[in-house]
């Protein structure tokens, strides 16, 4: 007989690809040779929070498809300059993310844990 407890047991690197998709394509592609965003119009119109999460999802999407050979995570620094956003807002504004369990942070560096996934849409606007 199974354990029942085994119904809680969940692959924390699984990736749901099609709400990856789905969240992300509004607001940006990825270069075939890079895998960096490349930012639609409507990426503008985003919060600085939405910004942060698009960018950090499009860097999630292109490690899964192997498009990326850097890390997955990103710096404030690297999140500013890749998005625009100002390296002013984006401390603080990454801190908050995290604290909401939108973000991890690794090292100062941070990422979107793939359990959050489910609830980002809403962050993004």
């Amino acid at each position: 007989m199974a354990d029942l407890l085994e119904d809680l047991v969940v692959d924390e690197t699984e990736i749901d690809r099609a709400l990856l998709r789905e969240v992300l394509s509004p607001y940006v592609r990825l270069a075939k040779l890079t895998g960096h965003p490349i930012p639609t119009a409507a990426f503008s119109q985003l919060s600085a929070g939405g910004k942060i999460i698009v960018y950090a999802l499009a860097r999630k999407a292109g490690c899964a498809l192997g498009l990326m050979s850097g890390p997955e995570k990103a710096t404030p620094r690297e999140i500013s300059e890749a998005t625009g956003v100002k390296n002013g807002t984006t401390k603080p504004t990454v801190i908050a993310l995290a604290k909401k369990g939108l973000l991890v942070s690794e090292g100062g560096s941070y990422s979107v844990p793939n359990h959050a996934l489910p609830h980002i849409r809403d962050a993004i606007k």
